[in-house]
Order: structure tokens, then C-alpha cells, then sequence
């Protein structure tokens, strides 16, 4: 390239004959930029919102801290935007904005009431994922994602004093009910 760039939130850009807003939305990724042309009331939401599946947030060893609670806020915020048209990252496309928002949303609340019931007695996060997804087909591929996923939402319920975080003699963190 003879030019490099870099796109910040809040700043705008053109693409082909429209101009987008550039929109941090943290949550599946920490830098994850959406673009919305205001005009046409058109979101680029790349993995951020997906129709047909939700994004994993994955609390992973380098992301920044409480994924899921960024995730959710940046959910929130977008719901302000009149969004006739999203285009996600993959399949099929979104027509209903805010019905798609609060859908996630309300994924996630459920889950968190899942991982709860989870943790009753102590789990680790393997054991508590056991509980949470249907594993028994799961890829190795799919078993990272679920593990992840779990610990975002064990960190979410830490963070916000419904999980207390031990570590057990073996070095694993145990995961109880409580402050």
C-alpha cells in the first residue's frame, strides 16, 4: 500500500458512494469496528450482530477485561440507531434491528441465569460448561468457544458480585454462587 489509514470511532468514512459513521463495538472482539450510513439507515455489523446464531464472547487470555458487559452496553447503545438494513458478517440478513438487539440481549440474561445454576456447590469452568451446552458433539473447535464463553460469563457475574473466584489446591479456578 502507498497509504495506510486508521479508523477511529466517531470518524467517518466513504465507501463507494455512501458515507459511514465508524462505530466501536467491543464484545466478540476488543477492536471491532460496525459502519452505518445514517442516510440509508444501513449497519455494517460484520460478527458483532448475526441473525441466525449469537457471536461467541469469549473472555480469552488477551482480551480486555469483562467482555460480555462491553458486549451488552454496545448492544444497548445501538439500539438508539434506526437501522433499516443490517448486513452482518455472516448469512442471512437483518430487517429487524432492535428485535435482533433485544434477542441477544435477552440470550445472554438467559445464559447468565444458566451459568448460575451452573456453579451451584462450586465448578470449575470446564464443569460448568458441561452443564451449559449441549457438548456431547462438540469439535475441539467448538469446545474453545464454549469454554470461553463461559468464562466471559462467569467473569460478567464476578464482576458484578453474584460469582465468587477461588483457586482450588490443583491451581483451577472454582467458581461459587455468592459474594
Amino acid at each position: 500500500p502507498q497509504r495506510l489509514d486508521t479508523l477511529n470511532p466517531g470518524d467517518h468514512i466513504a465507501i463507494g458512494k455512501r458515507e459511514f459513521s465508524i462505530i466501536h463495538a467491543p464484545g466478540h472482539s476488543d477492536g471491532q469496528l460496525i459502519f452505518y450510513d445514517p442516510a440509508d439507515q444501513l449497519i455494517l455489523s460484520g460478527d458483532h450482530v448475526l441473525m441466525k446464531i449469537t457471536p461467541n464472547i469469549g473472555l480469552w487470555p488477551d482480551t480486555e477485561p469483562d467482555p460480555l458487559g462491553r458486549f451488552l452496553d454496545s448492544l444497548t447503545s445501538l439500539q438508539l440507531l434506526p437501522v433499516r438494513l443490517a448486513l452482518p458478517g455472516h448469512k442471512t440478513l437483518i430487517t429487524d434491528w432492535r428485535g435482533r438487539l433485544a434477542e441477544l440481549i435477552q440470550h445472554h440474561q438467559t445464559r447468565l441465569g444458566h451459568t448460575l445454576a451452573a456453579i451451584e456447590g462450586g465448578a470449575t469452568v470446564y464443569e460448568a460448561s458441561l452443564k451449559v451446552f449441549n457438548s456431547s458433539t462438540f469439535s475441539s473447535h467448538e469446545w474453545r468457544f464454549a469454554m470461553v464463553e463461559t468464562l466471559a460469563h462467569l467473569d460478567y457475574l464476578r464482576r458484578r458480585g453474584q460469582v465468587k473466584q477461588e483457586t482450588d489446591d490443583n491451581g483451577q479456578w472454582r467458581f461459587y454462587p455468592g459474594k
